[in-house]
């Protein structure tokens, strides 16, 4: 394989998917104070944000592939923790984030615990876009 480009696969597609991360994190000192309907407006502008999974999948596969290939070599362990960064955001995503997005419906139906819903939701992006930066940093030293 060649590790060159799997490398720069993996940092572009880390760029991509700390995309929306770091929206979150600079839009949640606005959107925490929010009354319920006006944070359940803004909530419907990330429909099809979904689709930078697919770089968070691109991601976690290059740097895996990129761990296996460089066995042996200064790039695995830092690789190894690009991939394991990965696996801690999709973690995080399916404790915190998916769960607030299936209670209401995607952010279309209120619930009684909304608010809490609302804080699992805007912190469990914040911890997303703090191990995607990690995991970053981690291929990026895996050069």
């Amino acid at each position: 394989m060649n590790a060159d480009l799997l490398h720069s696969t993996g940092v572009f597609a880390y760029a991509i998917a700390l995309a929306p991360a770091v929206a979150h994190a600079a839009e949640m000192p606005r959107k925490l104070p929010m009354s319920e309907e006006d944070y359940f407006a803004v909530q419907r502008l990330y429909k099809g944000w979904a689709l930078f999974g697919i770089a968070e999948a691109a991601a976690l596969v290059a740097a895996a592939l990129l761990a296996v290939d460089q066995i042996g070599t200064a790039r695995f362990m830092p690789a190894l923790f690009a991939v394991l960064a990965s696996i801690a955001a999709l973690a995080v995503f399916f404790t915190f984030v998916l769960p607030a997005n299936t209670a209401t419906r995607d952010w279309t139906v209120s619930t009684e615990h909304w608010e809490r819903q609302r804080r699992r939701w805007e912190y469990g992006h914040a911890a997303r876009g703090a191990v995607l930066l990690a995991g970053l940093v981690f291929l990026l030293f895996a050069r």
